[in-house]
């Protein structure tokens, strides 16, 4: 047998391998299943951020700003945990529907705005974070000292009496 035949007997199967592993299900059973398999996961990050979120609440931030950072985070966290709850009433009525396409649109609908919700709560704590960080900073360095080598002038130039 020719190399060349085997190769490509080799690459018919590997393409033929490929679009069997690639096909879409139509198992909406299966496809509601990994709907909610993800959501679990995204519900793990959401405890962590839940969980970072309320140690930093505790205290009180160094200004209003700061504090408004927080809650936007915690309001992220508890739109996701909201989105998360509700993923399996709403993937289940998609697949009423009977269209695996309405149940892979909601899959992805549903990931997307858990990434959003996710990111916001990771960006306004980190800024929360950063802010309250800087802020403790500049009150551990020692106050500037007046520079008393330079001698003030008047306005019109000439030292003062």
């Amino acid at each position: 047998m020719k190399t060349s035949t085997i190769v490509s007997s080799v690459l018919g199967f590997a393409l033929l391998s490929s679009a069997v592993g690639c096909a879409k299900t139509t198992d909406l059973g299966k496809m509601q299943e990994e709907t909610i398999a993800t959501v679990k996961i995204y519900m793990g990050e959401l405890d962590v951020l839940q969980r970072r979120y309320d140690e930093l609440a505790a205290t009180k931030g160094p200004s209003a700003d700061a504090n408004a950072m927080l809650e936007a985070a915690g309001q992220a966290i508890k739109e996701a945990r909201t989105r998360a709850a509700s993923a399996p009433t709403t993937v289940a009525a998609a697949a009423k529907s009977g269209n695996p396409d309405a149940v892979t649109q909601e899959h992805y609908a549903i990931k997307q705005m858990l990434d959003q919700d996710i990111e916001i709560a990771k960006d306004k704590l980190a800024g929360y974070e950063s802010f309250t960080s800087a802020v403790a900073y500049a009150g551990t360095k020692p106050a500037p000292t007046p520079n008393t080598h330079d001698t003030p002038v008047a306005n019109d130039g000439a030292a003062p009496d």
